[in-house]
């Protein structure tokens, strides 16, 4: 083939509207036809296990091309700046390098104006073309590139050793690009396209292939593989050319990468700038360089583009309106250290906007690693009412490399249950559970949400806590709980852009702070300064703390010079004018040991300086909780009525506040103060199963009180009880350790709701008869 042929086969390919082209295109050219012009991918010839081994999702894998193509231009910009990408002078960390060639810091990124970063992201584009149910999916970046015969070392390569040196990039396994290939349509064609983009750009040559899924023929044949095809003469396709139109956004192609993925596999094949432009910023909560996404398909009525530079850039530039609150965290986990950022969003902001089910995030490089969804606040962390409203990112990248070889799977997909990731997971759940701020916000969100009415608190205790009573049992146990008074609500918190003061709260004289030789302390420590201090894109500021060396005995923990490893201390905050300490000995040290912490908080105008003195104290025993304000008392869910619409005056709960209709029974509010306790349950007052019984039965007057409360009773007490047998079957699983894929995957209360759909077309036909009326009329009375 001639130049001319080489090139127009790649734009019949560049231009093939979906995988049925393709195979055409196949079909009809001489060299595509022959299978002896197709070569292993990797030259492995056993390869699906690879590239079936990746990530089980088509977003997460779509994210390995755009790290890929984010280390290309790191690559690039590396190489341009006249260095050796695996020399020892270059940046040994993505962080470092994107300051260092990019001249890009979180300050200076936020201060970029919208057509700057625009620019920037144009660099890396997304684009969706083709149909609108199964689009391509085209990934380019204005990278390094590739000349065409480096391709089997490179772009269709496995295994190779191509990153493995380069430490200021993502990639080191070689292999993730290939994640894509299961959800590439039947055949699992991509169409690969590179120039090499740096030295004499002009005398660079275009090379092409086309990768696909080869199934085999005949009985012979055991597994498929995965391939790439070559020119007659055993060759990448190269050719020579002006810039080509590749119909990207507002340029032409004249180096670097772009890759066609033919119908992909997207569960949300909608615009790309909505549904999938959440997703990515999802699973790249602070990509190293911002993404340009463009949808071919629907241009109409909206601007077809849009950045994507991540969550946590989001949450501080994009949609500052929509977070509640942002603070910081440093655990101490198995001798490394975490820095941890939460987001807490406001109310009336969807989950699915930021966090959708995935609640905790660990990250590397801004990469998401693994995910933890909303059971995670609500169970874990006892904070119910904050589900689907708390992003919490956790950041592995500065993770010893053993460390991140033992825990994080080669596909990215999730963390081996190892112990190193229970103590850490164990390590964030004490912290926040214990955070006041949360706690707070979550018993201020219930009272808002729990709607008390004396009639309804009536009904309860006149016959529904009479049937629970006479009935015993699991269910009349549980709900004897202890009442916990919650700390009111205080004035609104407004830090100060710089702290002003900065001292200790509730400490002994000479700053001490008592140790039990078998557990742990807290110190809490008063400041005026913001909470996002220590993380903000302008002026941040840093928290130090240093563990000195011991009086008193024992061996010094180790360490250089002045300063001891005894001790482990988790930070959180400042958050709310108060930053907390909590401290643990590594190993049993000796009584009476003395072991200062020097503590610094910077400031411009000099910075802060505490030293607390943490003294080893005697053992404690596992103490009782013994509170006089605590005391033992019967208690029920609330019972809240829910109606279409509201009504004369008289306070209640409409459709409206539950986004309800007709269909809906019934809603439980899981409690965030006591296990397997719900605070209500709210109860659809005008539900079409209700109001079809007392129509077609031809109910009037009184009676048909008797039959609204026969019908909230029996879903108050059947939620009740279902959301007690599931609660329990699931904290059994729990007990017996096992690992995800073995739990119950559901949720309650959701379940309870879901099932009460079907259950309430035969529930009045059950408990309405005569006797059973009498019975609540009588109660009632």
């Amino acid at each position: 083939m001639d130049n001319n042929a080489i090139k127009k086969l790649c734009f019949d390919l560049v231009n093939a509207p979906s995988e049925e082209q393709v195979a055409k295109i196949i079909e009809k050219n001489p060299i595509l036809n022959n299978g002896d012009n197709w070569r292993h991918y990797g030259d492995v010839p056993n390869n699906l296990g690879t590239v079936t081994g990746q990530s089980p999702q088509a977003v997460p894998s779509l994210i390995e091309k755009i790290t890929n193509s984010i280390d290309a231009q790191l690559i690039k910009a590396c190489r341009i700046k006249g260095k050796n990408p695996e020399g020892s002078d270059t940046p040994q960390s993505m962080e470092d390098a994107v300051e260092e060639f990019f001249g890009l810091n979180d300050a200076i990124y936020n201060d970029l104006s919208d057509a700057k970063r625009r620019e920037l992201a144009s660099d890396i584009q997304i684009i969706a073309e083709g149909f609108k149910t199964a689009p391509n999916i085209i990934i380019y970046d204005n990278g390094e590139g590739q000349h065409p015969q480096d391709f089997p070392n490179t772009l269709v390569s496995l295994n190779k050793n191509n990153k493995r040196k380069i430490f200021f990039v993502q990639g080191k396994y070689n292999m993730g690009g290939t994640a894509v290939l299961p959800f590439c349509g039947n055949n699992r064609y991509q169409l690969v396209i590179s120039k090499k983009n740096l030295g004499n750009k002009e005398n660079n040559l275009y090379g092409f292939t086309l990768v696909r899924r080869n199934r085999g023929f005949g009985e012979s044949v055991k597994v498929s593989w995965y391939e790439y095809c070559l020119n007659e003469d055993g060759r990448i396709f190269e050719f020579s050319s002006q810039p080509l139109d590749l119909k990207l956004f507002r340029r032409k192609f004249d180096g670097g990468t772009y890759i066609k993925l033919f119908n992909y596999d997207l569960r949300n094949p909608s615009d790309i700038t909505l549904d999938l432009w959440r997703e990515l910023n999802r699973y790249l909560y602070k990509p190293a360089l911002p993404i340009m996404l463009y949808e071919e398909r629907f241009k109409k009525g909206h601007t077809p583009s849009k950045v994507m530079h991540g969550n946590r850039m989001r949450c501080f530039l994009d949609a500052r309106e929509s977070v509640e609150k942002i603070f910081s965290l440093r655990i101490k986990s198995d001798k490394v250290e975490y820095p941890i950022e939460v987001f807490v969003f406001k109310k009336e902001v969807e989950t699915r906007d930021f966090i959708r089910d995935m609640a905790l995030v660990f990250n590397v490089n801004g990469q998401v690693q693994h995910s933890i969804d909303n059971r995670f606040v609500g169970q874990d962390l006892k904070k119910a009412y904050l589900k689907g409203h708390v992003l919490i990112s956790v950041d592995c990248s500065g993770m010893p490399r053993e460390l991140h070889e033992d825990i994080f799977m080669s596909s990215r997909s999730q963390m081996r249950d190892k112990i190193e990731f229970r103590n850490l997971l164990d390590n964030i759940t004490k912290e926040l559970k214990d955070n006041d701020y949360l706690t707070n916000l979550d018993e201020q969100w219930r009272k808002e949400e729990i709607f008390q009415n004396p009639k309804d608190e009536t009904f309860l205790k006149n016959i529904v806590g009479r049937l629970l009573r006479l009935a015993g049992g699991v269910i009349g146990r549980e709900l004897a709980k202890v009442k916990k008074e919650i700390e009111e609500k205080k004035e609104k918190f407004t830090g100060k852009r710089y702290p002003t003061y900065f001292r200790f709260k509730d400490l002994r004289p000479g700053n001490i702070k008592m140790l039990p030789q078998n557990g742990e302390c807290k110190i809490s420590i008063e400041t005026d300064v913001e909470d996002e201090y220590l993380i903000r894109p302008h002026d941040r500021g840093e928290l130090k703390i240093k563990i000195l060396r011991p009086y008193g005995g024992g061996d010094g923990g180790g360490g250089d010079g002045e300063y001891s490893q005894e001790l482990d201390v988790n930070t959180v905050g400042p958050c709310e004018g108060e930053v907390k300490l909590r401290v643990k000995a590594k190993k049993e040290l000796p009584i009476g040991e003395k072991v200062p912490i020097d503590i610094e908080m910077t400031s411009p105008d000099g910075p802060h300086t505490l030293t607390a003195y943490i003294v080893i104290d005697k053992p404690h025993g596992k103490s009782k909780e013994q509170d006089a304000n605590k005391k033992k008392e019967y208690s029920l869910p609330e019972l809240i009525e829910v109606y279409k619409e509201k009504g004369d005056g008289t306070p209640c709960k409409c459709w409206e506040d539950y986004d309800w209709s007709e269909l809906d029974i019934c809603k439980l509010h899981e409690s965030s103060r006591e296990d397997s306790l719900i605070d209500a349950i709210a109860v659809n007052m005008s539900s079409l199963e209700l109001d079809k019984f007392i129509r077609s039965r031809k109910i009037v007057g009184k009676q048909i009180e008797v039959v609204q409360r026969t019908y909230k009773t029996s879903v108050y007490l059947m939620s009740l009880v279902f959301y007690y047998e599931l609660y329990q079957r699931l904290k059994k699983d729990e007990a017996m350790d096992k690992n995800d894929d073995e739990r119950l995957q559901y949720e309650p209360a959701e379940l309870v709701s879901f099932t009460m759909k079907g259950l309430a077309k035969i529930l009045l036909h059950i408990m309405a008869n005569e006797s059973l009326l009498k019975e609540f009329e009588a109660v009632e009375e």
